[in-house]
């Protein structure tokens, strides 16, 4: 699991309601046991809060998104966008559209989180854990199951292959 540190600025306390966050991140997938493998990948936010008189931080998971990597072709038109930024990607997940990986091959990954709500308090931090699956939320069908077994995934942060959080976030001003 990939535990990556999001920069977030609060002024005093808000509410931040994460509507349709959507995790951007590459894989490269450097080892295949056959052309068929379907590698997943399960991305979390999680809030970072101090404990008092501790210096350890203590995270709680607000939601999750989940994404078969064949799956990633995302429909450009159906997506919603805000601001030039698209907040919702639409994936068609059929068959029809899926794309299979080859050995080597860098993918980009636009995964979906569930929307939820959180208070993140100045001075709290937000992170992403990145894992390749999330067998007991998502579950593959058995012909999937051996396909997706083994294989080395790598992710991908530079200049070239940026990872990204966008958080459409929604002021407590805003609620009222």
């Amino acid at each position: 699991m990939l535990l990556v540190p999001v920069p977030l600025r609060v002024v005093g306390s808000c509410l931040v309601r994460m509507s349709r966050p959507v995790l951007r991140t590459w894989m490269l997938i450097t080892q295949l046991l056959s052309t068929q493998n379907i590698p997943a990948m399960l991305a979390y936010p999680e809030h970072m809060s101090q404990l008092m008189r501790s210096t350890q931080e203590h995270a709680m998971p607000l939601s999750n998104g989940l994404l078969l990597a064949s799956l990633r072709a995302v429909d450009q038109q159906r997506s919603r966008i805000l601001k030039g930024e698209m907040i919702q990607p639409y994936h068609y997940l059929t068959q029809e559209k899926a794309r299979l990986l080859s050995p080597g091959e860098i993918v980009k990954m636009q995964i979906e989180i569930f929307p939820t709500s959180a208070v993140i308090r100045k001075g709290n931090k937000l992170r992403v854990a990145i894992s390749p699956s999330n067998q007991a939320q998502g579950i593959l069908n058995c012909p999937r199951q051996e396909r997706a077994a083994g294989g080395i995934t790598t992710i991908h942060n530079s200049p070239q292959y940026p990872f990204s959080v966008v958080l459409p976030i929604v002021p407590m001003a805003a609620l009222n």
